[in-house]
């Protein structure tokens, strides 16, 4: 039966509703099927825009789709590292060593103020006039060198000297251990006129120099050696002192052997022949162990 010459008849309806969806079917190409092949085209179009993109300069290609990247933490800004050890250490020397010029300079202005009499002293010491005119260029060069220093960098080099010893200085720190001895024994020399030192104080000066004596610290062996030779009953030692004074000579250089430490030691303490020149052998190649090597 034609579609065109169709009669209202019930069968006939039925014909006609098969004909509109076949006409449907064949205006939109796959009616039945739009879901089933939904999913080729899209890839087809895809690749398009892939290939259209690649052949696009950069500037002008389409963006990608993409999510956006979170956000990079920021660290905080870090604060300066602290200076290397070798760096510390040369700064708080640098200071040690300001401090003592300004001290100097102090100490030689004193001094200055008695010219005539200091070159008057000189050319007795030395009729030929080379020490008063050694004295006198001494005493110009310091001129140029301290015209800077005022009052204020000397009231500061007591503050620069415990600064450097702090900062583990090893020469401040003797130094200040040093003034500290010097101050024990002037009132040990005279009691009533210079201010009380306690022992307590004589025993903690004595073990911080001994501490730098065992680290090999050549100056505060010398300090320790005056401390063990004073006339004072808790604190004097002078096998130990002598002893001292011969690893201070040694310091820098290994054990010699015994019969060569012996034989220098007229020259460097005065020791009795005998038992005492022994014991402070012993002593000595016993502290030369500890802080400089080791007693062949």
């Amino acid at each position: 039966m034609s579609c065109a010459r169709w009669r209202p008849r019930p069968v006939q309806l039925l014909a006609l509703g098969g004909c509109i969806a076949l006409g449907f079917a064949l205006v939109d190409g796959n009616w039945w099927g739009d879901q089933a092949s939904d999913e080729p085209p899209r890839k087809a179009e895809a690749a398009a825009e892939a290939t259209i993109a690649a052949a696009l300069p950069a500037s002008q290609a389409p963006a990608a789709a993409t999510q956006p990247a979170p956000a990079a933490s920021v660290a905080p800004a870090s604060r300066a590292a602290p200076p290397a050890p070798a760096q510390a250490a040369a700064e708080a020397h640098a200071a040690f060593e300001q401090a003592l010029s300004y001290i100097d300079c102090a100490e030689r202005a004193a001094d200055a103020a008695s010219g005539p009499a200091a070159l008057s002293e000189a050319y007795a010491l030395d009729p030929s006039g080379r020490l008063a005119q050694a004295e006198f260029a001494a005493a110009r060069r310091l001129g140029e060198r301290c015209r800077a220093v005022g009052p204020n960098e000397l009231r500061s080099a007591q503050e620069m000297l415990q600064s450097a010893a702090q900062r583990g200085d090893t020469d401040a720190r003797s130094y200040l251990l040093a003034r500290r001895a010097q101050a024990w024994m002037r009132h040990l020399a005279d009691p009533s006129g210079t201010p009380a030192v306690d022992e307590a104080e004589a025993a903690s000066v004595r073990a911080g120099l001994e501490a730098l004596a065992l680290a090999g610290h050549r100056s505060s062996m010398e300090q320790l050696a005056q401390m063990l030779e004073a006339n004072a009953p808790a604190q004097a030692d002078p096998t130990q002192a002598a002893a001292w004074r011969v690893v201070a000579h040694l310091a820098d250089s290994g054990w010699p052997g015994d019969a060569q430490v012996l034989g220098m030691m007229p020259g460097i303490v005065d020791v009795p022949d005998g038992e005492p020149a022994q014991a402070v052998l012993r002593a000595s190649a016993a502290l030369h162990a500890r802080c400089c090597g080791t007693a062949n």
